[in-house]
């Protein structure tokens, strides 16, 4: 029996990345007796201008693309194109609105089946997808295909955690004592990060750790300012507190959030970060999101309340940060509840059974 060949697609974003990355971990456990190929290119555009008018030039040429997609020469660079000619993809997965197009295409030409994560804008919300995974909280009309999820997708493995845990406990002072972790975003689209409101939540992070005899583990990510970073590391390369601090632009942090979901009781997560946020609940941690800022992009504000109204996370401002890691950590509420099990159960076999209707 010939093996499926099932293609990522990547914008070589570490969120896109990694629900890519989940969704392809649980099509090999469906198809478990090696039957499927997997293979991942990054998609390069020449320029962003050409980038933008690709999407409105595969909105018109899309009903008249036959077996091959024309001035491919014009939009993308020469690696791109040499990986896409050597393709013969059964199901292509795509994470990011910049590869919709692309998906689009690629699935037409070979009569792949196309799988998405994200709810399309318009005019891409028009089409009909064999998948598009779309988190609850994102606004905007429901597309054909879709499969409404709470979580962002994660990669999530028992058996990296055990290791990447053992693994990063030589590297600690006191192991058994790092119970707290936390997840340092940074900027994005539409959300500046507050260096300041963060300075003070490390304060109160220390300040709890004082109080029970703990000590944290701190990582940043790609989106971190790097002055910022280097700010950090001057604060807490004394503190006691600080079990080990892991700078992203010095370090490869690649399975760093995994060997804290291992050993951490309680996971502090900034606000701005869904794939960041949902990471440690799927693996069945109940998080504390930290809110930097007064006001937040709303589809943010949504997943928050989505997550808080089902008990799947706790939320706390800066100034009372202390007091709720205390009250999380002593009575026991890091653990997901009966309510977020289910809800992780529910969601996880929905995901199974459209991901065998693929295959």
């Amino acid at each position: 029996m010939p093996k499926k060949e099932v293609l990522l697609l990547s914008d070589a974003k570490a969120g896109h990345q990694n629900q890519s990355r989940a969704l392809t971990q649980e099509l090999e456990s469906l198809e478990n007796n090696g039957s499927l190929s997997v293979k991942r290119i990054r998609i390069t555009f020449k320029t962003k201008g050409r980038e933008k008018f690709f999407s409105l030039f595969v909105f018109l040429a899309y009903p008249f693309i036959q077996k091959s997609i024309p001035f491919l020469n014009f939009f993308l660079g020469q690696d791109t194109i040499a990986q896409i000619e050597k393709l013969k993809p059964d199901i292509i997965i795509s994470a990011g609105s910049s590869l919709v197009p692309f998906t689009l295409l690629l699935s037409k030409i070979h009569k792949a089946r196309k799988v998405i994560l994200m709810r399309p804008a318009f005019p891409f919300s028009l089409f009909a997808y064999d998948l598009a995974i779309v988190p609850r909280h994102d606004a905007g009309p429901r597309v054909k295909g879709s499969l409404e999820r709470i979580l962002a997708l994660s990669p999530f493995d028992k058996n990296l955690i055990q290791a990447e845990s053992e693994s990063l406990k030589k590297r600690l002072p006191r192991p058994e004592k790092a119970q707290i972790g936390i997840l340092i975003g940074g900027d994005s689209k539409n959300y500046r990060f507050n260096r300041q409101k963060m300075n003070a939540a490390i304060d109160q992070i220390i300040l709890a750790c004082k109080k029970m005899d703990l000590d944290f583990i701190a990582t940043t990510c790609r989106r971190t300012p790097k002055d910022y970073e280097e700010e950090l590391g001057e604060k807490l390369k004394n503190n006691r507190s600080c079990a080990l601090l892991i700078l992203s632009n010095k370090e490869t942090a690649t399975n760093v959030v995994s060997a804290m979901i291992g050993l951490c009781k309680v996971i502090i997560a900034t606000e701005e970060s869904i794939s960041m946020i949902s990471e440690p609940i799927n693996a069945g941690r109940k998080t504390v999101i930290l809110k930097l800022n007064n006001g937040i992009y709303h589809k943010y504000a949504r997943f928050h309340r989505l997550l808080s109204g089902n008990n799947l996370a706790h939320i706390s401002g800066v100034d009372n940060l202390a007091d709720k890691i205390i009250e999380v950590y002593k009575h026991g509420l890091y653990d997901l509840d009966e309510k977020g099990k289910k809800i992780l159960q529910g969601e996880a076999q929905a995901l199974r059974q459209r991901l065998g209707q693929l295959l």
